[in-house]
């Protein structure tokens, strides 16, 4: 399982990044959501991010081919 929350503020000035993040992982697939937003004072707005993504173990890799 994955619960994460990640902030980074803009250097020398009051803009803003914030990213939770969940989910869950097994030794054959994934699932996770994030959820961003930056806070950009004096731009044209603030962004929002939402994202999901999954995968799953489809076999190995060939090393011949990568």
């Amino acid at each position: 399982k994955i619960d994460a929350v990640l902030v980074c503020k803009g250097a020398g000035g009051p803009a803003e990044m914030r990213m939770a993040m969940a989910g869950s992982f097994t030794a054959a697939s994934y699932d996770m959501t994030s959820d961003m937003k930056m806070a950009m004072p004096g731009a044209n707005g603030d962004m929002t991010i939402k994202t999901k993504v999954t995968g799953k173990r489809v076999g190995d890799c060939d090393a011949a081919t990568g």
